[in-house]
């Protein structure tokens, strides 16, 4: 089991998720916990998926399709804006097996990136902007 830490800034609309150790498909769901705690709208914040530390061996596409079709089930076509950090090369495969899957039911709202200010830089860029609430 991951361990995950997260922080939401409330003046950014920004949950920050931070993943470490080996990471399974329910691990990620927990993250789906956290959001629905805030009580916040789909589609109207930014999320940063930090898993420079997690260990991402045990993810499959097919995990990434059942966590999707959940995700439109409770969201409908919203999404929150999601850049994921990964910290190794040999992760970039599942990574965008994670941002395909999103981006299928909401184009655009998702990207990976090997940098931290990259990925912050796009998920405040003018791309994007949250949806009213």
């Amino acid at each position: 089991m991951a361990e995950l830490d997260w922080i939401y800034d409330e003046t950014r609309r920004l949950i920050q998720l931070t993943y470490t150790g080996p990471l399974t498909v329910d691990d990620m769901m927990r993250s789906r916990t956290v959001r629905r705690s805030l009580g916040l709208q789909p589609g109207t914040v930014r999320v940063l998926v930090d898993l420079r530390y997690a260990d991402l061996s045990e993810l499959t596409a097919a995990a990434f399709k059942s966590m999707e079709t959940e995700r439109v089930e409770r969201m409908g076509g919203h999404a929150d804006r999601a850049a994921g950090v990964f910290g190794r090369e040999t992760d970039l495969g599942i990574a965008e097996l994670w941002a395909d899957y999103r981006n299928r039911s909401a184009p655009g709202c998702t990207r990976i990136f090997m940098s931290r200010r990259e990925a912050m830089a796009w998920l405040f860029s003018n791309e994007w902007t949250p949806r009213d609430v």
